[in-house]
């Protein structure tokens, strides 16, 4: 481990600026707020999306052939050329100041036509004026590959937000997502000992419900 420590006057160090390095070997406990996140159940009843019209052609459905990890994944497919959002069916409800991370794995077989986002968004029939957050672009997505996406941020008011998984501007297309995730860090590990984004994305393997960690 690399780390820095200021040396004050005194000739005495002063704290590791390193978190990760302070949390080393401890253990803790820690939930995944996405239920039936890797789709291992074999249903789609946590998954919705804003298009309920019978003359629209839609189709999200598991699927066993391509899959992150486990038997399934969530196979959603657009085959008219109308915007489509896709949202996990319960809100997620923020608190001021915690620091969260949320990540999925998605998979495309060929480039998309209007890529869409991977984020938390207030909305609720007209804008409610809070802030978004992740706002993970999927334009660079590597086809006929599962590609991590994940982002780290901190709630600036508490508030309920829709986890949107993928937004489709426009056009035809297929997408394939498994083992999503989304952790109150600041409940996990206390507030400022969260983990940081790239930690997390290197040792955080994906788990259902709750789990015990040691911290690498």
């Amino acid at each position: 481990y690399v780390y820095f420590r200021a040396i004050g006057a005194n000739g005495l160090a002063g704290d590791v600026s390193n978190k990760e390095e302070v949390n080393i070997g401890q253990t803790y406990n820690i939930t995944n707020k996405i239920e039936n996140g890797s789709f291992e159940n074999g249903t789609i009843e946590d998954v919705f999306s804003d298009i309920n019209n019978d003359n629209v052609k839609e189709l999200l459905a598991t699927d066993s052939d391509i899959k992150h990890s486990g038997n399934y994944s969530l196979k959603f497919e657009n085959i008219d050329e109308i915007y489509h959002l896709l949202n996990y069916a319960d809100r997620i409800t923020l608190e001021e100041k915690h620091v969260y991370y949320a990540r999925e794995f998605v998979y495309i077989p060929n480039q998309l036509v209007s890529p869409g986002d991977f984020d938390i968004y207030p909305y609720n029939g007209v804008s409610s004026g809070k802030p978004e957050y992740g706002n993970v672009y999927l334009g660079s997505l590597k086809i006929k590959e599962w590609n991590k996406l994940s982002f780290h941020f901190q709630a600036r008011d508490s508030y309920s937000y829709w986890f949107r998984l993928f937004y489709n501007e426009k056009g035809k297309s297929v997408i394939y997502f498994d083992d999503i995730m989304f952790i109150d860090l600041t409940e996990v590990f206390g507030s400022g000992n969260e983990p940081s984004k790239e930690y997390l994305d290197k040792y955080l393997n994906y788990f259902d419900d709750e789990s015990t960690i040691i911290y690498q």
